[in-house]
């Protein structure tokens, strides 16, 4: 199982590569005293300026605040206005169930988990939405579930084959208030699916898998054509894809190897796999990639 935001981390933003920054200044400062334990997760909300944080907390604002796993920071100060009280726990350390996706909408706040218990609900799976106030179920997933957004369009990720009780693996699409079936979404057995990424009027979308000959990553036209990236990537599993200028940028646990141009990251020309710049090298896994005010 990979996490899409994984690592032992105690503040918000998390820099996992730096390439190439002539001009680049910054410090870390504290959040009010942080969160208790691991962030997993993290989104934007664009109405509010905040950031929603999910993970494994039971507190944050240095112990004094409850959050059960979920918090709202602004910049200044941390709340949990508005989120029901997260999971739920009321136990004194937490339960050792972190948040790992989170995903919005102008009326829902989505998260997933894992576990299958919310709110001490076992029917919950591993998926809940926000809606009114009142966490419910969402899809009621049998596995890991992530919540993909891109370009405006929310698909689902992680480790299931299972969705309102019945056999759903692969990919599937946010609509009318339901994950519902991809026309062409070549997956029929639970698959790993770790990331999306909008480039070049495609979707594509990386994780743990086999196919049409294009391992680890596959393309999407939005409507209901899916297409091999030239002969896949190979190593284990990608974890992030990131659209820059010409270039797709694929990072996770690459190793040497076949379809590996590069350990750990490679990019996608539009023709054919490349490496990724000899100047730099990658030790371990790559979690996650990001371009920031015009800097990948």
């Amino acid at each position: 199982m990979v996490n899409r935001s994984k690592g032992t981390i105690k503040c918000i933003l998390l820099i996992l590569a730096f390439f190439t920054c002539n001009h680049c200044f910054g410090q870390w400062e504290s959040l009010d005293g942080g969160t208790s334990n691991i962030v997993r997760s993290f989104r934007i909300d664009p109405a509010s300026d905040r950031v929603l944080v999910g993970g494994n907390f039971p507190f944050v604002q240095g112990g004094a605040l409850r959050a059960n796993n979920m918090a709202w920071w602004d910049g200044a100060a941390w709340s949990v206005e508005g989120l029901a009280n997260g999971n739920g726990d009321q136990s004194e350390f937490g339960v050792p169930h972190p948040v790992l996706s989170l995903a919005m909408r102008p009326d829902t706040i989505f998260a997933g988990h894992l576990s299958a218990w919310w709110h001490n609900d076992s029917t919950m799976g591993f998926a809940t939405m926000l809606v009114d106030g009142m966490w419910q179920p969402c899809g009621r997933p049998n596995g890991i579930f992530y919540f993909l957004e891109e370009e405006g369009r929310m698909f689902s990720g992680g480790v299931h084959d299972s969705l309102y009780g019945a056999y759903a693996p692969g990919i599937h699409e946010w609509r009318n208030g339901a994950f519902v079936d991809i026309p062409g979404m070549p997956f029929s057995s639970r698959v790993q699916v770790n990331a999306v990424e909008y480039w070049h009027d495609q979707f594509y979308f990386g994780g743990l898998f086999e196919g049409i000959g294009s391992p680890r990553i596959i393309a999407f036209d939005g409507v209901d054509q899916w297409s091999p990236v030239g002969d896949g990537v190979g190593g284990y599993y990608i974890s992030t894809i990131c659209g820059y200028g010409d270039s797709l940028y694929v990072g996770g646990f690459l190793q040497p190897g076949p379809n590996v141009q590069s350990t750990h990251v490679q990019l996608w020309d539009g023709n054919e796999w490349r490496p990724i710049f000899p100047q730099v090298e990658f030790l371990g896994a790559v979690r996650d990639i990001q371009v920031h005010e015009g800097v990948l």
